[in-house]
């Protein structure tokens, strides 16, 4: 069977995700092709040269302090790629001819002939406190999008302990719990030096250095910074631009302290990791999913 993976760009969480799925259906003898963009594409084409890797673009939004805020005001250009995404795919589908698709997370990835699949843990988006009366609203429109797949996919276990109610399945919905999903596989005991704090960026590039500045006020000891080019220069911090995954595993499951916002991915990577570590969840300002997470999680 021939599965095409279209990954969102935003952070490597939805990629590296989608890569450990495709593992599983690579070592059973299916075929892996991949629609990717931007930071996404270059990891694939490190990380899985063994596959067929098409530029597929991916949307392109600029970010403040506020994501919901950044979000709402280019809420038109959204609407407008879905549309377009959807043409792509149409082509791309035309093109290698796949038996299924598997999008995390783009909603315009899918197509009719095909059986196409979305993974996704936000069933249920959170608006705003303040847009909270527009639910019904908000329920209507992703029932919509949702209704465009075949399946829903959420990387949670069936009493959706790490997505909450984010991941509630709508009426007549077919949701498929299919437990988490991760890169890593749990050691035990370190085989290299672990920092006492790890700070993880994630997400869009352009919120990473505010984070880094909050995260920085919250860390004990040697602290190394993963995912960011060094902003600052101070005392027992290190940068760590592109770290070995395998490096990463260890630093994840091993460090006394995680400063981390509350990613959907990193909650799910710490989960196959049984870390036992403290965590600062500091979410997104304006990303009510994160805040969510972070105020239903217990470290």
């Amino acid at each position: 069977m021939k599965i095409l993976f279209t990954p969102l760009n935003w952070g490597l969480g939805h990629t590296t995700r989608s890569a450990a799925l495709a593992d599983r259906y690579r070592k059973e003898g299916h075929q892996i092709v991949w629609g990717a963009y931007g930071d996404a594409l270059e990891w694939l084409q490190m990380n899985c040269p063994q596959d067929q890797i098409h530029n597929l673009d991916d949307l392109d939004i600029s970010y403040g302090r506020s994501v919901w805020r950044s979000v709402v005001y280019q809420s038109s250009d959204i609407r407008k790629f879905i549309t377009r995404e959807q043409r792509k795919i149409k082509n791309l589908v035309n093109e290698i001819k796949p038996d299924q698709i598997i999008s995390d997370n783009r909603y315009g990835c899918y197509h009719p002939e095909v059986h196409s699949v979305l993974i996704t843990h936000q069933i249920r988006p959170r608006l705003p406190w303040f847009l909270r009366f527009l639910n019904p609203l908000r329920n209507i429109y992703f029932k919509s999008l949702l209704g465009e797949f075949n399946e829903i996919w959420v990387p949670d276990y069936p009493d959706r302990r790490l997505s909450g109610a984010l991941s509630k399945p709508y009426l007549n919905q077919k949701v498929v719990f299919m437990g988490p999903l991760s890169r890593f596989t749990p050691l035990e005991k370190p085989s290299i030096e672990i920092p006492e704090t790890l700070i993880l960026t994630s997400g869009p590039k352009g919120s990473r250095k505010y984070f880094v500045e909050d995260a920085l006020k919250h860390r004990k000891g040697i602290t190394w910074v993963v995912g960011l080019k060094p902003t600052v220069e101070e005392k027992d911090v290190v940068f760590i631009e592109y770290p070995k995954q395998s490096e990463l595993a260890q630093w994840l499951q091993f460090c006394s302290l995680l400063i981390s916002r509350p990613g959907y991915s990193t909650i799910m990577d710490r989960e196959a990791l049984g870390a036992k570590g403290n965590v600062v969840w500091i979410p997104t300002p304006g990303q009510t999913e994160q805040e969510y997470l972070a105020s239903i999680l217990k470290h």
